[in-house]
């Protein structure tokens, strides 16, 4: 298959004038596009990991409620070592999605700055944004990781009283 021929200055010129855009315009917009794409596709996957951690750590807190009504500190024990290392996980997970959301909406702002001028999604955002009071300027992807470290507060306190009966327990044999 024959390679399309290169443009000219002049062609460029002309295609411009016709509201057309260039080959490089074109593919600075499908891999905006792309990104734009990709960034909606991430934040999806952020908050489902996000509800199906909530959902394991909250049936594992009720697990080791259940389990200290019973009495079982030991059960208890075990249980709250499983929530901080899903807490851990939880917490890990998130910084890092954050850290690769903010990395592309910079790669989208520096497109939109450098290359497709006329595009203005996340400047005109970011415009927005200055606007707003102090809690409306909270983003709901930082405060998220407000979450699991409350998690994994609740799973280490419940880690020491659990040891603690348990050794109790011990002591008493």
């Amino acid at each position: 298959m024959a390679e399309p021929p290169i443009q000219t200055g002049d062609e460029e010129q002309r295609r411009r004038n016709r509201g057309g855009l260039t080959p490089r315009e074109t593919i600075l917009l499908r891999n905006y596009s792309l990104l734009v794409k990709f960034i909606i596709s991430d934040g999806k996957l952020f908050w489902d990991r996000f509800n199906v951690l909530t959902v394991l750590d909250s049936g594992l807190f009720a697990l080791s409620l259940a389990e200290q009504v019973v009495g079982n500190q030991w059960s208890v024990l075990c249980v709250s070592t499983i929530g901080i290392v899903v807490s851990c996980y939880w917490v890990f997970v998130t910084a890092r999605a954050r850290a690769y959301y903010k990395h592309w909406i910079k790669k989208a702002r520096e497109i939109e700055d450098s290359k497709l001028t006329d595009l203005d999604f996340f400047k005109s955002e970011e415009q927005l944004q200055r606007s707003w009071s102090w809690y409306e300027k909270l983003s709901a992807t930082r405060c998220a990781i407000v979450v699991p470290l409350t998690f994994l507060a609740i799973w280490i306190i419940r880690a020491i009283i659990a040891a603690c009966a348990v050794r109790a327990l011990l002591l008493d044999c």
